[in-house]
């Protein structure tokens, strides 16, 4: 079980803390290896503040994401039959069909807005690269981590999406089976 599989689980105060964490600790360090700061108090005060902000609106966000999605039970099941290409056996077409259809609307959403947005961060990226030319490699490695995810975005939407439609079939077949 991974990183992610696991926090899907995990009471949202433990999502809290680790987005805090990490959040936190990438940000210090990042700082830190680009020369925007030294490593001392005020700099790990500042990205444990920062880090404890951004844990606090990224667990609420997953808070009311879980909520809409019928709870981290419901939400685990849908995303083990993606994954695994396979409805449960107690899948009805009543509970299953509305829970398939909201992630096929994330999925459509999320391969236009991930390009989008990842090319900005690029783009932006782009732009410091030629404004502060003493970082020229960690910005052209920024811009190459946001290029590649402005080419996986789709990618990744586009086997959500039939591996949902996998399953909207199978439940059609069910449905057309016990009537």
């Amino acid at each position: 079980m991974n990183l992610r599989e696991r926090l899907s689980d995990a009471p949202i105060i433990v999502v809290a803390f680790v987005m805090a964490i990490l959040f936190g600790g990438i940000n210090l360090l990042l700082n830190v290896a680009i020369g925007l700061t030294r490593l001392n108090w005020a700099a790990v005060i500042s990205a444990v503040i920062g880090g404890l902000v951004f844990g606090s609106l990224m667990s609420l966000l997953i808070r009311f994401q879980r909520r809409r999605s019928g709870g981290v039970a419901t939400a685990r099941l849908v995303s083990v039959a993606i994954k695994e290409g396979k409805l449960p056996e107690t899948a009805s077409a009543e509970e299953w069909g509305p829970l398939l259809n909201r992630r096929r609307r994330q999925a459509k959403f999320y391969r236009w807005v991930g390009p989008v947005e990842f090319g900005l961060f690029a783009l932006l990226g782009v732009y410091v690269l030629f404004a502060d030319s003493a970082r020229d490699l960690l910005w052209g490695l920024e811009i190459v981590l946001f290029v590649a995810a402005v080419i996986a975005y789709p990618i990744w939407a586009n086997r959500q999406l039939a591996k949902i439609e996998t399953l909207e079939n199978q439940l059609s077949q069910r449905t057309a089976t016990t009537t």
